[in-house]
């Protein structure tokens, strides 16, 4: 994912991202749309609240 982002950046400096003449464009999205499948999904994990952070000490 983080390939991905990185070429995204290099990409708003460059023309190819969007140039279908490019090899490396077919190349890119094609790895865009086939690796997004096998991206962890994080975003929809429920986070559970387990009482007050840090835990107090009991004696």
């Amino acid at each position: 994912m983080a390939v991905l982002v990185a070429d995204l950046v290099n990409a708003f400096f460059e023309v190819w991202l969007f140039a279908v003449g490019y090899y490396i464009c077919i190349f890119f999205w094609t790895l865009a749309f086939a690796l997004i499948d096998l991206a962890p999904v994080t975003g929809n994990e429920v986070v559970r609240d387990s009482g007050p952070w840090p835990a107090p000490v009991r004696a």
